[in-house]
């Protein structure tokens, strides 16, 4: 019971700039499900949905064995530079090959006419690649009040810029108050952008993170090891593989309604999937904050003789937790969580209670998310692999 406590107060921890962040962006939603058309959320959905796959591939399963080798190694800066000089090096080539190609692929998407749409999303999934290492250094020392202010401070910093491009500014334009036709308003503000202005807002959040997490990695001496980073990689190839298909799981079913549904109506479609998407993923705010603490926990409690009962006692509380959040849900859907997105999108609303039971299933892998990466012997289950997914792009 006492390792449970420990699990439950570091969830508590992780959860609090996760819940409440998330909170925060569900009463984006309400804004951006009023702000924008059924058509143009559908187009912010597909990016983030490309965004989380490609955020998987970039990242390819190197959390998890960053902590998976700070068990192992004994010089735990060389694990850390060597992951992270692993990353940097990946990212670098992501990065030139799509800000070079990004007409191309901008074509290949759909959107020929939006290229910069390509090159900004590059360039966030670059910076919040690099992030993941310094993040997961955090996770491994335990110290999860700075990891809590890091991500509240990015949540606050994207809503923040998205609610005064897409709420301040054109109410100062509308009310012509004096002062707005100023030099200095026109370089920041342009009446003709809308979706631009919430990918750019992303965009400025993810550069902040990791100015944040800078003095994090350079408190760490490189000392990065050849010889350590081929067992890494041996190791993770798998986590890769596992990861995509969770992604998948996740994610592909914006892009598939994208190229499924006849070209008139399928941007339209996506968006009102999306917007009912978000409500059903309120089980996955408690999932996430489980997640950030339970792979540090798992693999130090796979040295003790009694880990296969902590596991099974974890998942009991576990189901029990996400099986009252699929209850409340469903219970006060009409009357309270559908009001999050706008009238026009409430036409997909039963979808909902579907994708909410599908999350409830999900859960029993996401319970053994970390504890499954280790010795066979040591985690208790045998033949499963963690999924590697990341929700952040949900």
């Amino acid at each position: 019971m006492t390792a449970i406590k420990r699990l439950a107060g570091q969830t508590a921890i992780y959860g609090i700039p996760t819940i409440l962040g998330r909170f925060l962006q569900y009463l984006l939603v309400i804004l951006l499900t009023r702000v924008f058309t059924r058509s143009e959320y559908g187009t912010i959905s597909v990016f983030y949905a490309y965004a989380s796959f490609l955020m998987v591939i970039l990242t390819y399963g190197m959390e998890t064995t960053f902590f998976r080798f700070t068990q192992e190694e004994e010089n735990k800066k060389r694990v850390f530079s060597t992951a992270m000089l692993s990353l940097m090096l990946t990212t670098a080539f992501f990065l030139f090959l799509t800000n070079f190609f990004s007409p191309t692929l901008a074509a290949w998407m759909d959107y020929p006419g939006h290229p910069e749409y390509v090159v900004w999303f590059a360039w966030i999934l670059a910076l919040d690649a690099l992030s993941s290492i310094p993040f997961a250094l955090l996770r491994s020392q335990n110290k999860a009040s700075r990891f809590a202010v890091i991500k509240f401070v990015n949540i606050l910093t994207n809503i923040g810029l998205t609610l005064f491009w897409l709420l301040l500014c054109p109410y100062l334009v509308k009310h012509e108050v004096p002062g707005i036709s100023s030099t200095v308003f026109r370089s920041i503000y342009r009446p003709d952008w809308g979706i631009e202005y919430v990918f750019i807002a992303n965009l400025v959040a993810s550069i902040l993170t990791l100015c944040l997490l800078i003095p994090q990695v350079l408190k760490m001496r490189w000392e990065p090891d050849p010889a350590l980073w081929k067992r890494m990689l041996f190791y993770t190839w798998p986590l890769l593989f596992a990861g995509m298909a969770g992604i998948v799981n996740e994610t592909f079913d914006r892009l598939l309604l994208r190229y499924l549904l006849p070209a008139g109506i399928a941007e339209t479609q996506v968006g009102i999937y999306s917007a009912c998407y978000k409500i059903s993923i309120l089980m996955t705010l408690f999932i996430q904050a489980y997640r950030f603490a339970a792979e540090p926990f798992f693999f130090a409690q796979a040295k003790e003789r009694d880990a296969k009962i902590v596991y099974a006692r974890i998942m009991d509380f576990f189901m029990i937790t996400v099986s009252l959040i699929f209850l409340v849900t469903m219970l006060y859907l009409d009357d309270f969580f559908i009001h999050f997105i706008g009238r026009k999108f409430r036409e997909g609303r039963n979808v909902i209670p579907v994708l909410l039971l599908a999350n409830l299933f999900l859960v029993f892998t996401i319970t053994f998310r970390s504890g499954i990466s280790l010795p066979r012997e040591q985690s208790g289950v045998h033949g499963f692999r963690p999924s590697g997914l990341s929700s952040r792009w949900s």
